[in-house]
């Protein structure tokens, strides 16, 4: 039990990007956007009678490695759409998946996590107090205890790139979560397609004969053949990316064998 009662805090800022679902506000529950976070990080031990200190922060790199993987990161939530996750993780070099909402008050709670699990690695008698997340000048939430479930699921940072088994097979379960969303998007760009051709057809009949033809049709017809073009487009693209995808995931069984 630690009879001493002082307490050294240290402040890290990062520049930081989240979605919050569940969110009152629908600026932050349906939008990406970004907070100029203050992470302050409270310990408590024993003052040294050599040194003087009850830790050197210099000795806290690697809170500060660990909560600057956040800077200039997007942070996502595990059950965030399928094809979000998907899109941030493939086309972004800075992206952090949280077991819980990346919400201020689980981000602290992760932190605290983190510095007991480090300072427990000391044998000092160190314990953490707090860690207040400050996500604006008016707002900030305050972890006093965590659990289990407070950790980063999946990170991929371009200079320290998380390879552990267990971040794999998330990832290799979000390209298939992927691949089954692009499914899914196809299909109803297909129903899209199947409703155009039936608008134009009972606009003008003799106008269709398998290519979208605006001469001697109304404007409403040729305004679904306009669409019909854009929704072929976009649906040979999308089969495109499914066989790309297909192609990825048997490539990668064919290893496993």
């Amino acid at each position: 039990m630690i009879q001493d009662k002082t307490q050294i805090e240290k402040t890290f800022k990062t520049e930081t990007a989240h979605v919050v679902r569940h969110a009152v506000s629908e600026r932050c529950r349906y939008n990406v956007h970004g907070h100029s976070y203050l992470w302050e990080v409270v310990v408590q031990g024993a003052v040294n009678n050599i040194t003087g200190m009850v830790l050197d922060f210099a000795e806290l790199k690697p809170i500060k490695d660990f909560i600057d993987d956040f800077d200039h990161a997007m942070v996502l939530y595990k059950d965030e759409d399928p094809a979000i996750l998907g899109f941030f993780c493939a086309e972004f070099q800075r992206v952090l998946v949280m077991q819980k909402n990346c919400t201020a008050e689980n981000m602290a709670r992760l932190v605290f996590r983190e510095t007991q699990k480090f300072l427990d690695t000391l044998a000092r008698s160190l314990r953490v107090v707090c860690v207040r997340v400050r996500e604006t000048t008016t707002g900030a939430a305050v972890a006093t205890s965590c659990d289990a479930e407070d950790r980063i699921l999946y990170s991929s940072i371009k200079e320290n790139t998380t390879t552990s088994a267990e971040a794999l097979a998330w990832l290799q379960s979000s390209s298939r979560v992927k691949l089954e969303s692009v499914k899914r998007i196809n299909a109803q760009l297909g129903d899209v397609i199947e409703s155009l051709l039936f608008l134009i057809e009972q606009a003008d009949p003799t106008a269709w004969n398998n290519e979208v033809v605006y001469q001697g049709q109304d404007e409403g017809s040729v305004m679904a053949s306009k669409y019909l073009e854009r929704a072929r487009k976009q649906y040979s693209e999308l089969r495109n990316q499914i066989f790309q995808l297909e192609h990825k995931e048997a490539a990668e069984k064919a290893k496993k064998v």
